[in-house]
């Protein structure tokens, strides 16, 4: 893995949000949760490409997709 290069960048950010946001993540410095944010955002991205791709090869299964249900019921007349 190779070494984070970290570079002073000013930004335009409403500071409510960011202090929101360094609030709800328990980081110490709103630097520190861009940084968190950030790599936040870049791990979901490379989630959302994850899938899509498992879906385009048709091995995506919706474990949560209603199936129709045998019935157990044994029946007579």
């Amino acid at each position: 893995m190779r070494t984070e290069t970290i570079e002073r960048k000013n930004f335009m950010v409403n500071r409510h949000k960011v202090q929101r946001l360094r609030e709800l993540l328990g980081v110490k410095s709103e630097s520190e949760a861009v940084r968190v944010a950030i790599d936040h955002a870049l791990a979901a991205e490379q989630v959302a490409a994850a899938l899509k791709g498992l879906q385009r090869r048709g091995t995506w299964v919706n474990a949560y997709e209603r199936t129709p249900q045998r019935s157990s019921r044994k029946h007579t007349r």
